[in-house]
């Protein structure tokens, strides 16, 4: 668990204040290891805890219960029975309040301790951090405005976007990866994708793509931040975060190429080129490539239809699974073996897959391995 005094500096009262209304604004937990140390959140060792602990501090905050009383009562270890008290004796006022005060009274002990003096940044606390996180954007609604449907639609979109974008800069602040398949779970967990991971086709990029943004956004201490949230989301609309690893791209200039065509995509709402949620597919592992799987799972069909068609994965083909099964091995070979993706990308679109049979055959020969063709005939 986190220490709240160590760390880059020592937090300003201001500073809590802030950063925990802004985590409760967009019904998150904290990024940063201090305030969500603070306001007890590295005390929830389940993710369903964290939720139940948001939600007790969201029905505080509307009590005008300020930041800095709730922070008191959880540094002097009075937050537990304090906050029963008073959501007690508000008689539902917002709501029904049973869930979140079993939460206290079952966890009474627990949440009723001191802060802990623990080293921050240990595995523990980033697992879960990440997983507390996940959680909250599984279970964070935006809250009901009296508005134009219309208005009300675009008001909720934009908030769920930036909500979004606050888990995946608390994912790079803990200095985490995230993890391709947290998609399966709600499509708003689409982190892997939303940072840019697929357009890194090789271990390297990979490896490269975590450390500059470690090295732009993540101090030195896990849990906190060189940057403000402010400045990452205005790079995150914009679709400019490429343009902090501008002197990388001297190295690896298609990468950073597409990479700044992706973001800006994004920001302009445009849909980025299937080539990309082929990579994501695959690097989910062989057993989630199956479009039935996926399905199953609950993901929606516009994240993964279009790349099903275009490079011939659909449900429902006449080819047999084991066609499908070996088509996905060769497109993996494929996409780790071309320097630009978009290269492979463009062949497919024209038709062209004798040419993208050649790709497969240079990333064998490369590796030393024997060329099948009755294999390569199946792309």
């Amino acid at each position: 668990m986190a220490n709240t005094d160590t760390g880059r500096s020592v937090l300003s009262a201001e500073q809590y204040h802030n950063m925990f209304l802004e985590a409760q604004h967009l019904k998150m937990i904290p990024y940063d290891f201090r305030v969500w140390d603070r306001y007890l959140y590295s005390k929830c060792l389940r993710p369903y805890q964290a939720v139940l602990l948001r939600d007790v501090h969201v029905w505080l905050l509307k009590m005008e219960i300020t930041p800095s009383t709730i922070g008191q009562w959880c540094v002097s270890g009075k937050f537990e029975k304090n906050a029963h008290e008073f959501i007690k004796n508000s008689n539902n006022k917002y709501g029904d309040s049973s869930k979140i005060l079993e939460f206290l009274e079952k966890n009474a002990e627990v949440l009723g301790k001191s802060l802990s003096r623990d080293s921050a940044g240990d595995q523990r606390s980033v697992n879960n951090w990440l997983a507390q996180g996940r959680a909250c954007v599984r279970s964070g609604k935006p809250s009901e405005r009296d508005q134009d449907p219309n208005v009300k639609a675009q008001l909720n979109a934009e908030w769920i976007k930036k909500r979004n974008a606050y888990f995946a800069f608390g994912v790079i602040v803990w200095g985490a990866v995230p993890d391709p398949i947290w998609v399966l779970d709600d499509i708003n967990l689409d982190t892997y994708y939303d940072l840019g991971y697929p357009i890194a086709n090789t271990s390297y990029l990979q490896n490269e793509l975590w450390f500059r943004y470690m090295t732009v956004y993540k101090d030195t201490t896990k849990g906190v931040a060189q940057h403000s949230f402010k400045d990452f989301y205005t790079s995150w609309k914009s679709g400019t975060l490429p343009d902090l690893f501008l002197l990388w791209g001297k190295a690896e200039p298609e990468f950073i190429r597409n990479l700044g065509t992706f973001f800006k995509q994004k920001a302009n709402g445009q849909e980025p080129e299937s080539i990309w949620r082929l990579s994501h597919l695959l690097y989910m592992g062989i057993e989630y490539y199956k479009p039935e799987a996926i399905v199953r799972e609950g993901i929606v069909q516009q994240l993964f239809g279009k790349v099903w068609a275009e490079y011939r994965l659909e449900q429902g083909r006449p080819e047999s699974i084991e066609r499908i099964h070996e088509r996905r091995k060769q497109y993996w070979k494929c996409l780790h073996h071309c320097v630009d993706p978009m290269e492979l990308h463009r062949r497919m679109l024209k038709g062209d897959w004798e040419s993208v049979r050649q790709f497969a055959r240079e990333a064998d020969e490369a590796h030393g391995q024997p060329i099948d063709s009755k294999r390569l005939a199946l792309l």
